[in-house]
């Protein structure tokens, strides 16, 4: 799941770009009818991409595959990861995608408390 995330043509990664610089807009109402209904939308939809991922890692503890903690906290927290490398990566820039996919991925599992060969340490539950 986490390398599907990276696996982005250069046209994704250009959309993500676009995505995450305008995503500043979503916290401030619009007086125009029309763009405040996309704003709307969109914060929908960011909610909903929160609450599938809580989800998912609401079930990946109980299953016990990675220690118990608050998932709509650990939800933002990985999204915020993720949302920061299409604030500055370049396609054409000097580091290719793929190393910046292994490191980020890397860092999600060790806040996960999760490694290659499984659990990694135990959290406390909040």
């Amino acid at each position: 799941m986490l390398q599907d995330l990276f696996d982005l043509s250069e046209h994704e990664v250009l959309r993500n770009r676009m995505l995450v610089a305008e995503q500043g807009l979503l916290t401030s109402r619009s007086t125009s009818p029309r763009e405040e209904e996309a704003r709307q939308t969109a914060r929908a939809r960011t909610r909903e991409l929160e609450y599938v991922w809580a989800s998912f890692l609401a079930g990946a503890m109980r299953s016990g595959a990675v220690p118990e903690t608050d998932p709509r906290l650990m939800t933002r927290a990985i999204l915020g990861l993720y949302n920061s490398i299409w604030q500055w990566y370049r396609p054409a820039g000097t580091i290719a995608l793929q190393p910046i996919a292994d490191f980020y991925k890397d860092r999600v599992l060790a806040m996960l408390g999760v490694g290659p060969e499984g659990l990694i340490r135990t959290r406390m539950v909040a």
